[in-house]
């Protein structure tokens, strides 16, 4: 996938989003799993193509060389443009929901 071009978005991409807004400290793959539910093979493609599109972007833990710690894990936040980006999508897609309520 080219930088910046919009993922698809589907039920499992916006409930990751609407976790990663919901926090202000980055969050792990594994809590991210645990909060959505979602196996690791589909929630590690899905974080793949929000960061090659520039909407969540991630970094190891620093704990690296430190006695006893724990494996690092990979810290995911939502961009500025990942903000922007699921708010749009989500007025998209409110009318089209409205008609299930």
């Amino acid at each position: 996938m080219e930088s910046g071009r919009s993922p698809k978005l589907t039920r499992q991409t916006m409930a990751i989003l609407s976790i990663l807004m919901e926090n202000q400290e980055p969050v792990a793959g594994s809590e991210l799993a645990k909060l959505t539910k979602l196996a690791s093979g589909t929630l590690y493609p899905i974080l793949i193509r929000l960061e090659e599109a520039k909407w969540v972007d991630s970094t190891w833990e620093e704990n690296a060389g430190e006695p006893g710690a724990k494996p690092r894990r990979r810290l995911y936040r939502i961009t500025g443009i990942g903000v922007q980006a699921a708010r749009k999508e989500a007025k998209a897609w409110k009318p089209l929901l409205e008609r299930f309520a």
